[in-house]
């Protein structure tokens, strides 16, 4: 059993004394710990029913804190969800409630959380003043966790940019603060992210072996959506390698687990799914034109230039997505369907970018 599995069991026996005794401050705590684990089991319905639950009793209890808790959990889920809107709407009143019973911690999560929402719409320079601001509250009141969280939401900021130095370095310290803590979260949630940018600089085997060790804590601890995001990450490198069976076997596991836990519409599904769409179309695409079959040398004088306006995007494209948005990769097809030497060029080309 992972460890979150048996997290949930103990709080499950807290919150039943809880009952027993009557303590509903101990017993909102509890709710909201159970929220946070179903979460991170993917069991947003179950966590929902935790948290529902503990607004519900801090606020008929008074309890203005615990409800500035729950309330950013909340904002939290539907953050998950990808359900924008409702999640900024918690989050503000959990902030706005925090700030007036003088829960500065709360608060300040409130706000790294708001930030996170930000960055998901596109707002990553909103977002990272934002989270420049907290890391110092979270660095004066000397908070580890929230450190190391806001340092790997700020190395995503960074990894987006491409400004690959200053992630690897946020990045570096939040794993440091994860280790010396013993926080397997932090761990995992760092190791991918490294392994994301080792992957961008084709440093491959690096890349595999972070993404391996990340697996190894989501699995020992029951992170589903974790084994499911790092098992996508090794099927894109098995995709660099050109081992396409290896690539589809781990893109359909990755998706088939984010299926089954109810996040099979969610952004990183999605993602996968567009990987299993453009893997079955290179792997059809390809098995059609054989470099054996109606093989056409070129010749000694071979221009060039012809195919350079076809071709000029596709080299410094980094992913499939843009090619579909930009329609490239159909224009050179259609432009040189007759010509099996140029296909196959191509196709070999496309073969070497990414598709994450």
């Amino acid at each position: 059993m992972g460890k979150i599995e048996d997290a949930t069991k103990h709080f499950e026996e807290s919150l039943m004394i809880n009952d027993q005794l009557h303590d509903y401050d101990a017993k909102i705590g509890s709710l909201n710990v159970l929220g946070d684990l179903m979460m991170k089991l993917g069991d947003f319905n179950q966590s929902l029913i935790y948290l529902q639950n503990a607004l519900t009793i801090s606020k008929t209890i008074k309890d203005s804190s615990g409800e500035a808790s729950t309330l950013n959990n909340l904002g939290m889920l539907y953050t998950k969800l990808s359900n924008f809107t409702e999640a900024m709407n918690f989050l503000n009143q959990a902030q706005q409630i925090a700030k007036n019973c003088g829960d500065s911690l709360t608060e300040a999560n409130s706000s790294a959380n708001i930030g996170i929402v930000l960055y998901h719409q596109g707002q990553m320079d909103s977002a990272l003043k934002i989270w420049e601001k907290i890391l110092k509250i979270y660095e004066k009141s000397g908070y580890e966790f929230g450190k190391a969280s806001i340092y790997i939401n700020m190395g995503d900021v960074y990894y987006q940019k491409q400004k690959y130095k200053k992630s690897s370095q946020v990045l570096e310290e939040a794993l440091k603060i994860g280790r010396k803590s013993h926080d397997l979260t932090i761990q995992t949630n760092s190791l991918q992210k490294l392994g994301m940018i080792l992957q961008d600089k084709k440093d491959y085997k690096g890349a595999t072996e972070l993404y391996i060790q990340g697996l190894q804590i989501c699995q020992e601890i029951g992170d589903l959506v974790g084994i499911a995001t790092l098992t996508n990450n090794l099927g894109t490198i098995e995709f660099y390698g050109k081992n396409f069976n290896s690539a589809l076997e781990k893109y359909n596991e990755a998706y088939g687990l984010l299926n089954q836990i109810g996040l099979g519409n969610s952004p990183l599904a999605q993602s996968i799914l567009k990987n299993i769409e453009h893997l079955h179309q290179m792997r059809n695409q390809t098995k059609n034109i054989s470099p054996k079959a109606n093989w056409i040398e070129p010749k000694k004088s071979f221009n060039w230039v012809s195919v350079t306006p076809a071709l000029r995007d596709l080299k410094t494209s980094h992913t499939f997505g843009k090619l579909d948005k930009r329609g490239e990769l159909n224009t050179a097809l259609e432009k040189y369907k007759n010509s099996p030497w140029l296909l196959y060029l191509i196709y070999s080309w496309t073969l070497s970018l990414s598709i994450a």
